[in-house]
């Protein structure tokens, strides 16, 4: 169902494409224009991004292979061949860090929380355009069909060809995540440019500004982790909503023990609860450590991880529910939001008393 733009001859351009190669040059123009101020000509941002885009591209694909091979022919077509299939999103992720890291073993960055941090509102606008481009294809449509026709329409749901060739409409988690990652993109650009402007105000030179004037934390890199913490939130819920999630599938009967709890969470969802507990677990250290430096009173590390502990309850709680009763989705998934909003200010919590220098 993805609609043509440009058909001439053996030559096909869908809008997806237009709209996503758009995007990425919006991306990067923004990346670069934020990077450089630091780092006089920005080489690194020239060869981190073109690289981190193929990476991301190839290792997205082989991933939603590797969890929906039914859907190619073998893997050399998955490769070779993009006007079929689809991509898992979380293979973006992993992409751009890797080649961050390899750019950093390269020594053509001090850091690759350098890059990471420019990339972050660039990545996450991508992001977004590539949500809103499924508004072209079938992609990124929720499981649940919505009948009440004062909801058939965006934001809440979309049309799409059913089975029988009849159009029905389901929710639009493509346009959901759509509005939530540009949501991320002006948090991200709000907090990258206020915390560089807050460390140049203490005197810090911008080229060392990845020494230790938070507290006891690098300046570097809490961008990229604000980004990491808003993808992961958005994802646990909207990859959870999707008729199409990708899950990971193990081969062979010693597995089907595996598989079957592999298909309680798509494979996005799954690394996202991972990446949040990361979060969670880095701030919780730098917390206590910081508590122990000049003297932070104890209660907020309890009352932090409580909240934390509660939210994961809660967030868990609902996706198990919305899996029994999928058709009680619009009072579920508004408990997960909550829940997931309770993990996401325990993070917050403790990154400020982490980088808290008053007693």
């Amino acid at each position: 169902m993805n609609q043509i733009a440009v058909f001439y001859g053996d030559t096909t351009i869908y809008f997806t494409s237009i709209l996503i190669a758009l995007a990425l040059l919006t991306a990067f123009v923004f990346s670069l224009a934020i990077y450089m101020p630091r780092h006089r000509y920005g080489v690194a941002m020239w060869i981190f991004f073109p690289a981190a885009t193929v990476a991301s591209v190839l290792l997205s694909r082989i991933i939603h292979w590797y969890c929906n091979t039914e859907q190619y022919t073998d893997f050399r077509t998955a490769l070779i061949d993009y006007t079929t299939g689809d991509y898992c999103i979380i293979g973006v992720i992993i992409a751009v860090c890797a080649v961050s890291m390899l750019l950093r073993l390269m020594r053509l960055v001090r850091s690759h929380y350098d890059l990471l941090d420019a990339a972050a509102p660039g990545l996450a606008f991508v992001i977004a355009m590539i949500r809103f481009s499924h508004i072209f294809s079938d992609k990124c449509y929720g499981k649940m069909i919505i009948t009440e026709p004062s909801l058939q329409h965006l934001p809440i749901s979309a049309p799409i060809i059913g089975s029988d060739g009849n159009a029905e409409y389901r929710f639009a988690s493509f346009f959901v995540s759509f509005i939530l990652f540009l949501a991320s993109t002006v948090i991200l650009i709000v907090y990258y440019l206020r915390k560089n402007d807050a460390l140049f105000a203490q005197g810090v030179d911008k080229n060392k500004a990845d020494t230790l004037p938070l507290g006891i934390l690098k300046s570097d890199g809490h961008t990229f982790r604000l980004f990491l913490m808003l993808f992961s939130a958005e994802e646990v819920i909207i990859d959870s909503t999707r008729y199409d999630a990708s899950h990971l599938f193990f081969t062979g009967e010693q597995f089907a023990g595996l598989n079957k709890g592999a298909s309680f969470m798509g494979l996005s969802q799954f690394i996202s609860a991972l990446i949040l507990l990361y979060l969670f677990i880095y701030y919780l250290v730098t917390s206590v450590k910081n508590t122990k430096r000049i003297g932070l009173t104890k209660k907020y590390l309890f009352l932090t991880v409580s909240l934390f502990v509660i939210g994961l309850a809660v967030a868990g709680g609902c996706e198990y529910l919305v899996q029994r009763f999928t058709g009680m989705f619009m009072y579920i998934y508004p408990g997960q939001a909550a829940g997931l909003c309770c993990m996401m200010a325990s993070i917050i919590i403790m990154y400020f008393r982490s980088i808290s220098k008053n007693r």
